[in-house]
């Protein structure tokens, strides 16, 4: 098993992970935010990490994001970034939203990178197939 330290000003619910099959763990929002309709905003989550050299910290949404009414990208957080992360959050609906300190919107897993030689080739080999759903829906 590998140790992920990390350190919060948050004094409340801390990272966990839900249930022992789970995939990711989850992290609390550290305040009470409002988010007008269709507007977004960035959100620190009060807690830094200490990533493991050759991994990174890979952050998604919840799936129920979406469905209370926002939009989250996924965020990627390098091993030599040591500062609080933050999140990111875009209202689509028509009504303002509220979340509570201690919520989850986010969670987050700790991912092996693997060292990458980028090499330029004039051209790619073809393969037939084309761009966005050329193989369907």
């Amino acid at each position: 098993m590998i140790e992920l330290g990390y350190t919060t000003s948050y004094i409340g619910k801390y990272p966990t992970y839900k249930t022992s099959g789970a995939a990711c763990f989850d992290i609390p929002v550290p305040f009470d935010f409002t988010i007008e309709s269709h507007s977004g905003m960035t959100i620190s989550l009060n807690i830094g990490f200490s990533i493991p050299k050759g991994y990174c910290l890979q952050v998604y949404p919840r799936s129920s994001t979406f469905n209370r009414g926002f939009i989250c990208p996924v965020s990627i957080i390098d091993s030599d970034y040591t500062k609080y992360i933050h999140m990111q959050l875009y209202n689509y609906t028509d009504k303002q939203l509220k979340v509570e300190a201690g919520e989850h919107i986010v969670q987050a897993k700790l991912v092996a990178v693997h060292p990458t030689k980028l090499i330029r080739y004039e051209q790619l080999d073809q393969t037939g197939r084309g761009g966005l759903g050329s193989t369907g829906l």
